[in-house]
């Protein structure tokens, strides 16, 4: 258990120091689990992220995310400066950033 946490802990301090530093979560190509790492989205609401993504096509602005059910403007309102669909960080691991 203890080492469960440890890991999360990892993983959200990780990405406080990359979104400290500026750098946003590309939503056309990140993957669920650093989707769900976002403020208000669950795996449940990555996964339709990654659906509407499938289904649409990329985004071509932050604000057409709010096309995904479940995310409205209060939502959207506290993702976008965290979000954005060129470049940006892909994936977030321990001390490592992968930039797209």
């Amino acid at each position: 258990m203890k080492q469960v946490v440890g890991i999360f802990l990892s993983i959200i301090f990780a990405f406080g120091i990359a979104f400290a530093q500026g750098e946003k979560l590309n939503i056309n190509i990140a993957s669920q689990q650093a989707l769900s790492h976002l403020s208000g989205i669950g795996p449940k609401t990555a996964k339709k992220i990654i659906d509407y993504r499938n289904a649409h096509g990329f985004f071509n602005n932050v604000e057409e995310i709010k096309n995904v059910s479940g995310i409205g403007e209060k939502k959207f309102e506290k993702l976008k400066d965290y979000i954005t669909t060129t470049g940006g960080v892909v994936e977030i691991k321990k001390n490592t950033r992968k930039k797209f």
